[in-house]
């Protein structure tokens, strides 16, 4: 069965330590009476599928995958993660909108996580929610990371990784003080990741009579977020939420990536931003490639066009 389940860890303090360059083998059995919460210390079964998944190389080098927005279009998505199998990715960030309703729990499985099977069970991800599925229990239950669901943050290669949960409201005094302390890393460079864009060329950043954007959630990445990151000189924010490829360098500001092209339909420019260097409104993922002096975005099409690489 292929079923989804939640592995418990039992290791004496709950810690599995671990280093670069070490495998963990586990063996997880997938009978098909085997219960919703299972423990690695079950009986082995005939049944038993063997994975490995490789420790994370924190200290690099590293490539990570970004991909987001496959929802609605499972098929899409099935066609990317073939893609990704060659990547030979040491962990993947998620962008938020794995489905179009993130409570039904089939969805999950038949749109998301059967499209791409080996791919979710080697590779280590990180997770953003996203509007559609920002109040999934899954995300709280299965996808758990280090950190609270709100922000999770990793230093790799010189490299601090800031994850956040876009639809929270960050101007509420406790939860900006967490992204502030967490946007001050002493690493090289930072990069935050978030669902939400503070500004595209799609209907996304559309603006109200006032000049303020529509839509909530863009509006506190605008007018909280943004200016957060620019204070403390973050190098990129990378979301996902309009469906093409799009990186904008405003001066003065962090660049901006849009990259939700893993399957939902796509968005033209409906009104070019003044600093828009790439846009394409094409399906596709991004490869994100770390060691201690580099930092690389390569964003890469269905057919293996390379569609933008910008150093970060």
């Amino acid at each position: 069965s292929d079923a989804l389940c939640r592995v418990h860890c039992d290791y004496g303090d709950g810690v599995l330590l671990s280093e670069p360059g070490l495998v963990h083998h586990f063996r997880v059995p997938t009978t098909a009476d085997s219960p919703r919460e299972i423990c690695l210390s079950a009986p082995p079964s005939p049944h038993d599928r063997k994975l490995v998944v490789s420790a994370l190389p924190t200290q690099g080098p590293a490539s990570l995958i970004l991909f987001g927005d496959p929802s609605p279009n499972p098929d899409v998505f099935a066609t990317i993660a073939s893609r990704l199998a060659d990547e030979h990715a040491d962990a993947a960030i998620f962008l938020g909108d794995a489905v179009s309703c993130g409570s039904d729990i089939d969805q999950w499985q038949h749109d998301f996580f059967d499209r791409a099977g080996d791919w979710f069970a080697r590779v280590p991800h990180y997770w953003i929610a996203g509007n559609h599925d920002h109040d999934a229990d899954i995300l709280r239950t299965l996808l758990q990371h280090p950190g609270s669901q709100d922000l999770w943050q990793i230093t790799i290669a010189n490299t601090h990784l800031v994850g956040i949960d876009g639809s929270r409201n960050w101007a509420e005094p406790k939860r900006q003080q967490a992204l502030v302390q967490a946007l001050s890393s002493q690493a090289q460079r930072t990069l935050l990741f978030t669902h939400f864009p503070a500004t595209s060329s799609t209907p996304h950043s559309r603006n109200d009579a006032e000049g303020r954007a529509v839509e909530a959630e863009v509006r506190i990445a605008r007018e909280v977020i943004l200016p957060l990151c620019r204070s403390h000189q973050v190098d990129a924010i990378i979301s996902g939420h309009a469906h093409c490829y799009e990186r904008i360098e405003t001066p003065g500001d962090p660049i901006q990536i849009s990259s939700g092209g893993a399957g939902g339909f796509l968005y033209r420019a409906k009104d070019p931003h003044p600093h828009s260097r790439v846009f394409q409104a094409q399906h596709h993922y991004c490869r994100l490639s770390l060691s201690h002096d580099q930092c690389t975005l390569t964003a890469v099409a269905l057919d293996g066009t390379v569609l933008d690489v910008v150093a970060l």
